[in-house]
């Protein structure tokens, strides 16, 4: 019996000093910013994961440009590199021709 007694004494005091702890008032308000800071805020966990995301795959499309732009460069120079090249640029994609000829567009299509 006097164990029975002892167990009780002590879950007494274990929840005494549990409800002491957890009604504390600094207790209360750390908890409280906690769950602000976690879900609540602008600048919340939560939203800096998704913002965390965001900027990666922003920095994945920004380098994927990056390297359409540098092909698309490339492609420039070697256009321009010569008035041969330039020339025919012109007549098969803008179908440009000089003065004195004449030009016939066929389409494919059947």
């Amino acid at each position: 019996m006097d164990t029975l007694d002892d167990n009780k004494k002590k879950g007494q005091r274990v929840w005494d000093f549990t409800r002491r702890f957890i009604l504390n008032k600094y207790v209360i308000v750390l908890l409280g910013f906690a769950v602000f800071m976690t879900f609540v805020s602008n600048r919340s966990l939560v939203n800096r994961f998704r913002r965390s995301e965001e900027i990666d795959s922003l920095t994945a499309l920004k380098d994927s440009i990056r390297t359409q732009i540098d092909n698309t460069e490339q492609r420039i120079q070697s256009i321009t590199s010569s008035k041969d090249s330039l020339e025919r640029f012109a007549r098969e994609k803008y179908f440009m021709h000089t003065k004195d000829e004449e030009v016939y567009i066929v389409n494919d299509q059947d």
